[in-house]
């Protein structure tokens, strides 16, 4: 039942969870943001060590998401249509570590794929769950973007027009969200080409994941292209 599903994903997650807690205050006192750059203060190697555990912790994390999302059956989710999936629970109750990596290491490529693989497959479980939080989400996609030029968090909003963008006519209160992360995520990316010659051999996968950002719009809501009718 959900009670034992819930007990069971507290276990076998929990443990990650805190040791994400623990080694993100670890990575604090190892970094110091100067003018933008994150520089390594004299314990480099003890932050190195805490930033490797927490993209481990966050792998373990992802793949058992990922099994519980793969696993459910349509007459699962059918069953549930009522009921939050656990996994969503669990994230809400850690939501606040989830922050902490999106804030204070973004520019860690490692640790921000492991988080943007937890959100997708949180996203993926339970879009109804999340759908709340979609101005939230969209604006950590673009802060995270705009700091970091890093291709995961491109990835994501990926995932969100593929799972929230076809029901838009039916939900318009959709919209704005996605507007604004299309625009949000267009001002960085061509920012990025603007600024760098280079931008095309240089962020190679910037550019392929936001025009398939863009091609994936065009499919599931091509109407976010067209000037609103008078």
């Amino acid at each position: 039942d959900t009670a034992t599903k819930k007990g069971l994903l507290q276990r076998l997650c929990g443990p990650a969870f805190q040791a994400i807690e623990q080694m993100l205050n670890a990575a604090a006192h190892g970094f110091v943001e100067v003018s933008g750059e994150r520089h390594k203060s004299t314990r480099e190697i003890e932050a190195d060590l805490a930033v490797k555990q927490i993209a481990g912790e966050l792998q373990q994390l992802a793949a058992i998401f990922k099994s519980m999302v793969d696993r459910e059956s349509e007459s699962d989710r059918l069953r549930r249509s009522h009921e939050r999936h656990v996994l969503v629970d669990l994230m809400q109750e850690h939501w606040g570590k989830i922050e902490r990596l999106l804030r204070e290491l973004t520019r860690v490529d490692s640790v921000m794929e492991g988080t943007c693989s937890v959100l997708k497959y949180g996203v993926r479980a339970d879009k109804g769950a999340f759908q709340g939080l979609l101005p939230s989400f969209v604006g950590i996609i673009i802060e995270g973007f705009r700091k970091s030029w890093l291709s995961c968090f491109l990835y994501l909003a990926n995932v969100l027009v593929g799972e929230y963008a076809p029901s838009i006519d039916a939900q318009p209160q959709l919209l704005p969200s996605f507007l604004t992360l299309l625009l949000g995520l267009s001002s960085t990316t061509f920012e990025l080409i603007l600024n760098n010659p280079n931008a095309f051999s240089t962020h190679p996968d910037v550019i392929e994941e936001y025009f398939e950002l863009a091609i994936r719009n065009l499919r599931k809501y091509p109407k976010i292209y067209l000037p609103e009718e008078s």
